[in-house]
């Protein structure tokens, strides 16, 4: 027994040793209890917007957001006016839109001396003016909003901006408009006046634009358009002002020139089919590489002064006319080398002198080669059997 006794009393001591090890400090640190829990502000640091209190003017940078739709009870007002720099508004998926009862003039109208403005996550609807109206002010930013039916622009924003991921449908005037250096992305804009606008220095990329009543996506000089597509537009489906580039794209069914750039601009690997002009149209100074300009109403591809074009398809153009070509060059000093020309009514084309042609091919035209004299046309081969390398073919 007291063999027993011995080990069961130092058992109870050495677990009362273990459970001291773990136990914590019974007495408390010095100075205040300080909370363990966030706060509701450090939960949604965020400054909310009821649709109670509409309507809202933000005169100070923060980031806010709607908690409902917002409704237009009366008319004449901006749904949410910002005065102030580096704010971000994200409408969560909510609507700003007209009743039968009022229209609001914009859904949110950002003053021309804001900058660093952000419009996120929503759609406007019906307004009597724009969507997201901020001309004139910088370095703003539009994205995943739907602006749509609005008497004016859809979106519109001044230099600098970035409009990313939106949808722009049925407003009177451009669906999307930007200023100078501005970049538009993976956005939509049908059923408007115009597509999408940019001004100088601007990059459109991966954007659709169709059934416009007039141009589908313009960008001014020194612009970018890559990966975009144009349809159904009642001008140019894509056009450029000077020192532009026109990459990836297509344009189809559009009343003017599918494709149509200003001086020194270079178009590429684009495809323009069954428009009511040419397919691709240039100013002065271009280039045309790697394209495909098939079944268009007048000339597949249309180059002036100083071009070079090469490597192009052309297919079925001249619908509309008698003697459209698949590559027709209406001005002087051009290279028109190793495209491939068929069953247009003329295969190449030449107005002015001065030109030379080199390495093409033509099938199915009437009239392979029409060139005023003054032009240098390499000889024309039926068979590559004997010919020269610079010689052209009509087989």
């Amino acid at each position: 027994m007291r063999t027993r006794t011995g080990v069961i009393g130092g058992g109870m001591i050495a677990a009362a040793l273990v459970a001291s090890s773990f136990a914590g400090d019974l007495n408390p640190p010095a100075g205040p209890v300080m909370p363990t829990m966030k706060t509701l502000q450090e939960v949604e640091p965020r400054i909310p917007f009821d649709p109670a209190d509409v309507p809202i003017v933000v005169n100070q940078s923060g980031s806010y957001y709607l908690t409902g739709n917002f409704s237009a009870l009366v008319s004449g007002q901006n749904a949410i006016t910002i005065n102030a720099d580096n704010v971000t508004l994200d409408l969560r998926g909510f609507t700003i839109r007209n009743t039968e009862i009022g229209f609001f003039n914009n859904g949110v109208a950002i003053a021309s001396t804001a900058e660093n403005v952000r419009v996120l996550n929503g759609t406007i609807f019906g307004c009597a003016e724009s969507g997201v109206s901020g001309f004139g002010a910088r370095g703003c930013a539009v994205i995943n909003v739907r602006a749509m039916s609005c008497g004016d622009q859809g979106i519109i924003l001044g230099n600098d901006a970035l409009i990313q991921g939106c949808t722009t449908l049925d407003n009177t005037l451009s669906g999307i408009f930007c200023g100078d250096n501005s970049t538009i992305e993976n956005c939509v804009a049908n059923n408007n006046q115009s597509g999408i606008r940019a001004a100088s220095g601007s990059t459109v990329r991966g954007c659709a634009a169709s059934d416009n009543t007039s141009v589908g996506i313009i960008v001014s000089g020194n612009g970018v358009i890559a990966q975009c597509s144009a349809t159904g537009n009642a001008s140019a489906g894509i056009s450029t002002g000077f020192s532009s580039t026109v990459t990836q794209c297509s344009a189809r069914d559009n009343t003017f020139d599918g494709i149509n750039v200003g001086a020194g601009s270079l178009v590429e690997r684009c495809t323009a089919y069954s428009n009511d002009r040419n397919g691709i149209g240039t100013s002065t100074n271009c280039k045309v590489l790697d394209c495909a300009a098939s079944s268009n109403a007048e000339h597949g591809i249309q180059v002036s002064s100083d071009a070079l074009v090469t490597g192009n398809m052309c297919d079925g153009n001249g619908t509309a006319i008698a003697d459209g070509a698949g590559v027709a060059v209406t001005g002087s000093d051009g290279r028109i080398d190793g495209n491939h020309c068929t069953d247009n009514d003329i295969g190449f084309l030449a107005t002015s002198t001065g030109n030379l042609f080199i390495r093409n091919s033509t099938k199915g035209s009437p009239t392979p080669f029409s060139t005023v004299i003054g032009n240098d046309v390499a000889t024309i081969q039926a068979s590559p059997i004997g010919a020269g390398p610079w010689d052209n073919f009509n087989f």
